[in-house]
């Protein structure tokens, strides 16, 4: 025989508390069914005039347009991407990064010399004669060396020099051993100051030395200008003291 709850057990109050709760829950819901349908809707009482019709129909067709011709042609699609990218890159990119995609300068172009030849204008000459080249230049070489000339003032400067000079007079004479004279030349004429160069052939070096000094006539000086002249007079100052 089963037993039956006692009245005011634990159950019997859960399973009250239970209905009552879900008949709350209906009646909130009722509630709300019935409030929703008799409050009207915002919108049903919106108006719009007939420029803001106007404006809505003119941006719907402008869409519908600029879709239409975006789907019909490719390049203007890829136009337009590329100028949507590159402007969102410049907006939002740093310098660094704008560095690291940055192409380098293209290298510079090699320039090649252009190499003309131009021909030769002959003049006509006479028959048997060698033709003339007109753009033909020579050179000029260097001049060769003219050594003034022995005048009457450089013989006096000569002689001046072997009277005041115990090194050129020796030298002339012969009396240095090893040196053989060969000549005197003047080096320079600007009366009343000459240079006077005496040429003698060195045994010890097998070659010709030249000897040089400055001599002034009107005040009868005499002077070795050559480093080989000053070491000559030093040779034969020593052998003479």
């Amino acid at each position: 025989m089963t037993e039956s709850p006692e009245p005011g057990s634990d159950q019997e109050v859960a399973a009250a508390l239970t209905e009552e709760t879900a008949r709350q829950l209906k009646r909130q819901a009722t509630s709300l069914r019935r409030a929703a349908a008799d409050q009207p809707s915002a919108w049903r009482h919106v108006r719009y005039s007939i420029w803001q019709k106007v404006l809505v129909l003119v941006i719907l067709i402008s869409v519908l347009g600029i879709a239409t011709a975006l789907l019909a042609s490719v390049s203007l699609r890829r136009t337009l991407l590329g100028e949507a990218v590159s402007e969102w890159s410049r907006l939002y990119q740093t310098d660094e990064q704008a560095g690291l995609f940055k192409l380098p300068p293209p290298p510079p172009k090699r320039v090649q010399a252009r190499v003309v030849v131009q021909q030769p204008f002959i003049i006509e000459a006479d028959p048997g004669s060698e033709p003339t080249f007109a753009d033909q230049s020579v050179a000029p070489g260097p001049q060769p060396h003219v050594p003034p000339p022995k005048t009457p003032g450089a013989g006096s400067a000569y002689q001046l020099l072997l009277s005041q000079s115990p090194a050129a007079s020796k030298l002339q004479s012969g009396g240095l051993s090893g040196l053989e004279f060969r000549e005197w030349r003047p080096v320079q004429n600007d009366p009343p100051n000459y240079l006077i160069a005496l040429v003698a052939f060195s045994s010890s070096e097998q070659r010709e030395v030249i000897y040089t000094w400055r001599v002034d006539v009107q005040a009868s000086k005499v002077q070795a200008l050559s480093q080989v002249a000053r070491d000559l007079e030093a040779r034969v100052a020593k052998q003479g003291g």
